[in-house]
C-alpha cells in the first residue's frame, strides 16, 4: 500500500446479507484496511422498497442507491476528500450517452443520470411517507460537498 494512503472501506450491505457475502466483508476487513458497515432503518428501507416496486418496479431500488449515497455521506461525515469508486457503469455496461464513458468523476449528477434510479430521484425520497432529509439514502448537500471539495474518481483513471 502507497506510504500516506490509507483507505476506508463503506460498505451499504443489503438486509439479506448472506453467509459468503458476510465472509468476503471479512475477507476485505483481513486485508489490513480500515472499515465501516452502515446499517440503514429497516421502516425506511421498506417504504422506500414499497415505493420503488410500486413506482418503478424494482424492489431493489434502495440498494442501488445506498451504493452511490453512503460513500459519500461517510466523506463528508469523516472529512475525507476523494473517493474511488470501482467502475464506471457507463464505461463497464454501455450506459447512456458515448460522451460519458470516458467520465473521469462521479457526482451527483452521474448518480442522478446513471445510478440505476429508474426514473426516481433522490429527490423524491423525502415525498415518501416516513422518509426524511436526515436517513442515509439522501445524498449530501452540495454545500457539504463542495465545502470539502469532494472528488469522487473511477478507478480505472487513477492508474
Amino acid at each position: 500500500m502507497q506510504q500516506g494512503f490509507t483507505p476506508l472501506c463503506v460498505t451499504a450491505p443489503t438486509d439479506q446479507l448472506t453467509t459468503i457475502g458476510r465472509a468476503n466483508l471479512e475477507n476485505l476487513k483481513s486485508t489490513g484496511v480500515d472499515h465501516v458497515e452502515y446499517s440503514v432503518n429497516r421502516d425506511v428501507r421498506r417504504r422506500i422498497n414499497l415505493y420503488a416496486f410500486f413506482n418503478v418496479g424494482d424492489i431493489q431500488w434502495p440498494e442501488h442507491l445506498l451504493i452511490y449515497t453512503i460513500p459519500v455521506r461517510a466523506a463528508v461525515q469523516f472529512n475525507i476528500p476523494v473517493i474511488v469508486w470501482g467502475e464506471c457503469g457507463q464505461r463497464e455496461y454501455g450506459a447512456g450517452r458515448p460522451e460519458d464513458a470516458s467520465m473521469l468523476y462521479f457526482d451527483r449528477r452521474v448518480l442522478e443520470e446513471y445510478g440505476s434510479l429508474n426514473g426516481l430521484r433522490v429527490s423524491d425520497l423525502p415525498s415518501i411517507d416516513g422518509v426524511s432529509d436526515k436517513d442515509l439514502y439522501l445524498y449530501p448537500s452540495s454545500q457539504e460537498v463542495e465545502a470539502l471539495g469532494l472528488k469522487g474518481f473511477f478507478f480505472r483513471h487513477l492508474f
